[in-house]
């Protein structure tokens, strides 16, 4: 009996609610050391889980970087640690601030792991915008979990029940102002400090041990942890003013520029094709490839002015290019009200905007956003294609289907005597290849030692590749003595999320890497090309082919502009004028110049030019509605 006593006397920290309970000097120590220990290591904890479920699909190798470096397994535990001790003041429960904090933090970092499996891309702060979008295909996915959610999903409630029973402790009310108060104010002097910092993001908190290319996102984000890198990405969602910016100073650059109308003896119909994860691969000579399947684009290429598009992303991120290209802005916005675009600059002139795309509306928000850029229409799979789909054998709608339809509606429009603008984004060539494999005879590519698994995978993208170039040519021959005028420009988004990538790269001799900067900006190239019918060439007097310049998505509809014979409003004038000496800004931190070639470094006259352009964007898209709401204008 007396040991029994004992033992329980010797545990009486662990059980008491306030030191006041416990008679001894040691035994309110130990309580102080106790309570404190709890906070710290169980936060630790869901620390160590969030950076397990933060690797995502990369190997875990680079989990045990965070802690060979000391310096990312702080930058991750501290806010966990805050938030926590935040929680711990606020409701002086250990295991009610402990269970809150995992569910939030555990939560984003189960986001983030599937994601990255699914579509190679972290979870950022701005997907919360679009968090809709994510579950409406959420169910298009295999998410059955693996160990490290098995883990995590027995560890919670595990150490929510140990904080139960063994941490009681209660804190006083000075100690919990201390906790809720000073939790706050670090966090705010933290934030201010590092987590906000670009400079000590991307030169400080740097981990390349174990990362493929230096210069791809989401490996960057990863080799940083989970909860650090989610923190900075808020910077990327708050929109404030460019360094230096004058609204009125911006106001008068932009108004030196003329006004420009879209001459009547020049206005032909645009229609404008995104086409998913198309890429011609020919151009970067790899092995195996079997390069006469696209002998259609590239007979096209010879009829059209052409030229390299170098987008954000690879694998993914669709609206990246497809918003870039719409607003002229040098990088992804959130859109949740009317904003400036270039689909509005057309509607000005007298154009019907109509936009097609064959998934949800509600992906990416694009039933919303595509009506604040100013689509007069939008139909989707929701309100048009979901009825067209049943009994096609594919899990994404074909451009079979697709193109006749876009074609049919510009032709409806067209013969009420509009002119039609219209932006279509397709499905065909979207991952998940492996969902309904190529089973043809064809065989696009092969390479010696490959798996079964990579070469299904590999001709199953090539076949969608081959059979879009078909439909094209079978589109453009429909459209080619059209008595309307008509201009198609047509684009990849992005290179295609292969599961086998880094086998296909190797066997096919790719080395997208960042220690061979070419390489590596190629993994970022598709091509876009500029094709008008008869009619459009005797009315422009031109057969518009040849080499156009290297541009990103935000200048690519000022090369279509310029190639019409549009001059464009004031800020597609500037854009022209950044672009003769910055073709390309990328977000992975490089620039093509007229100066330099590929860079990361700009001139003092580029870097002007830059600014002027972030000064331009900022001011129409600050502007916009208040201007609209002023001229009672929608």
């Amino acid at each position: 009996m007396k040991n029994s006593l004992t033992k329980s006397r010797r545990l009486a920290f662990a059980y008491a609610r306030t030191a006041a309970e416990l008679s001894e000097e040691k035994e309110r120590t130990w309580f102080n050391i106790w309570n404190v220990a709890s906070l710290l290591v169980s936060s630790a904890g869901i620390t160590v889980l969030s950076l397990l479920l933060g690797l995502g699909m990369f190997e875990l190798r680079l989990f045990f970087d965070y802690f060979t470096n000391p310096l990312f397994f702080l930058l991750n535990w501290i806010p966990v640690l805050l938030l926590q001790a935040f929680l711990y003041g606020l409701t002086r429960r250990h295991w009610i601030a402990f269970l809150i904090t995992g569910v939030i933090v555990l939560g984003a970092s189960a986001g983030s792991f599937y994601k990255l499996r699914f579509r190679e891309e972290p979870l950022l702060f701005s997907d919360f915008f679009i968090l809709g979008a994510a579950l409406d295909v959420a169910g298009e996915f295999d998410l059955t979990p693996n160990t490290r959610l098995i883990l995590t999903a027995v560890a919670l409630p595990c150490g929510t029940l140990i904080l139960f029973f063994f941490a009681k402790g209660r804190p006083a009310l000075r100690t919990r102002l201390l906790l809720c108060l000073g939790s706050a104010v670090a966090a705010g002097l933290l934030w201010v400090t590092i987590y906000s910092d670009d400079d000590f993001y991307t030169n400080v908190a740097v981990n390349t041990n174990h990362i493929r290319a230096k210069l791809w996102n989401e490996q960057i984000f990863v080799s940083k942890g989970s909860v650090y890198p989610f923190l900075h990405s808020i910077t990327y969602a708050i929109e404030s003013p460019p360094e230096g910016y004058s609204e009125e100073e911006t106001a008068e650059m932009l108004a030196a520029y003329p006004e420009s109308e879209i001459p009547d003896d020049r206005r032909v119909h645009l229609l404008v094709f995104q086409l998913e994860s198309f890429c011609d691969y020919t151009q970067f000579g790899i092995q195996g490839l079997q390069p006469g399947f696209y002998d259609y684009y590239h007979e096209l290429e010879a009829e059209s002015y052409t030229g390299d598009l170098i987008v954000d992303i690879i694998g993914g991120g669709t609206i990246n290019t497809e918003r870039c290209f719409l607003t002229g802005t040098t990088r992804l916005f959130t859109y949740s009200a009317p904003a400036d675009s270039y689909v509005r600059l057309l509607r000005e002139h007298g154009y019907t905007a109509l936009s097609n795309h064959t998934h949800y509306g509600s992906f990416y928000s694009r039933t919303g956003v595509n009506a604040y850029l100013g689509f007069e229409s939008f139909r989707c799979s929701n309100n048009y294609y979901e009825k067209l789909i049943e009994g096609i054998p594919d899990h994404w709608m074909t451009d079979a289907v697709l193109f006749p339809c876009v074609l049919d509606e510009f032709h409806e429009h067209a013969s009420q005597g509009e002119t039609v603008f219209s932006f279509t984004v397709t499905t065909q060539g979207h991952g998940g290849y492996l969902a309904v494999p190529y089973e043809g005879p064809e065989v696009f590519w092969s390479a010696e030692g490959c798996t079964e698994d990579a070469l299904t995978e590999v001709n199953t993208y090539f076949s969608k590749i081959a059979d879009t170039q078909v439909q094209l040519a079978a589109m453009i021959d429909s459209l080619r003595y059209d008595p309307e005028p008509v201009a198609v420009l047509i684009y990849g988004d992005h290179q295609p999320r292969l599961y086998c990538c880094d086998e296909f790269y190797a066997l096919a001799g790719l080395d997208f890497s960042a220690e061979k900067t070419d390489s590596m900006v190629d993994s970022y190239t598709t091509r876009y090309l500029i094709w008008v019918n008869e009619a459009a060439r005797e009315l422009l007097g031109s057969d518009l082919v040849g080499e156009g310049p290297t541009v990103s998505p935000t200048f690519l509809m000022d090369v279509v502009f310029e190639q019409l014979g549009w001059r464009g409003n004031a800020f597609m004038q500037l854009e022209r004028e950044a672009r003769s000496q910055i073709s390309v800004i990328n977000n992975n931190g490089f620039y093509i110049t007229s100066s330099s070639g590929i860079t990361d470094t700009l001139t003092d006259e580029e870097a002007a030019l830059l600014r002027k352009l972030e000064y331009a964007q900022f001011y129409l898209r600050s502007t916009y509605t208040a201007k609209k709401n002023a001229n009672g204008d929608a």
